[in-house]
């Protein structure tokens, strides 16, 4: 029989190893392949979408915001107002009403115009006492009431700033009581009438009263 011819080795280099991949590496290596072809796929912001949002954002910030203003509520309150000459009312307003609403002015032209008529029929000259604004809520004891001076008509502002302030706290049922007393002095006394002279002195009893005139009945006896 005639011998198969022996094959001759390959010959290769002492450090070159044969690698038989496994499954599971073949596997990872597809994957990895994937993952970069999906990462490639992905898609991009172009430069016209990125400068347009910034367009955008740069335009909503320059346009100013508008500023949220919260509305004045006038408070409201019920006004007595009253003038006296001694004991005598002169002239009196009673109504609810409210802030920068009822006329302090009005009061005082109209109150004096009432006061020099009674003053006139009762022949006396009045002069002021007392103009005081008590100010009361419901919930407020008598010994919590608000009294203000009120001299002249713009000091009237004052008043209200304290009735607003008892508005905004949740105050109910706000009232302001305004009185102005006048004294009533005789104008036939001397000792509380004063007079002037030309030099500006004050004069006391510049001219004498007028004698007293008395009728004596004449008695006619008959014999």
């Amino acid at each position: 029989m005639r011998s198969r011819p022996s094959k001759q080795p390959i010959s290769r280099d002492k450090n070159h190893r044969t690698r038989t991949p496994s499954l599971k590496v073949r596997s990872n290596e597809q994957n990895s392949r994937v993952t970069k072809v999906s990462r490639v796929k992905k898609a991009q912001p172009t430069p016209n979408m990125t400068e347009h949002d910034s367009t955008d954002e740069d335009s909503e910030s320059a346009i100013p915001k508008p500023k949220v203003s919260v509305a004045y509520i006038p408070a409201s309150y019920l006004i007595h107002a009253q003038t006296f000459l001694g004991v005598q009312r002169v002239y009196n307003e009673t109504k609810a009403t409210i802030e920068c609403l009822w006329s302090a002015t009005h009061y005082f032209q109209e109150s004096a115009r009432s006061l020099e008529k009674a003053a006139n029929n009762r022949g006396v000259e009045p002069k002021l006492k007392s103009s005081i604004a008590t100010i009361s809520t419901k919930s407020m004891k008598p010994a919590e009431f608000i009294q203000n001076d009120v001299a002249e008509p713009k000091v009237w502002m004052d008043v209200e700033s304290v009735v607003h302030h008892l508005a905004a706290s949740g105050s109910k049922s706000i009232r302001v009581d305004f009185i102005m007393k006048y004294e009533a002095k005789m104008i036939n006394d001397d000792s509380d009438v004063e007079y002037m002279s030309e030099e500006g002195e004050k004069l006391v009893n510049p001219a004498p009263k007028p004698g007293r005139k008395v009728y004596l009945e004449t008695i006619s006896t008959h014999s």
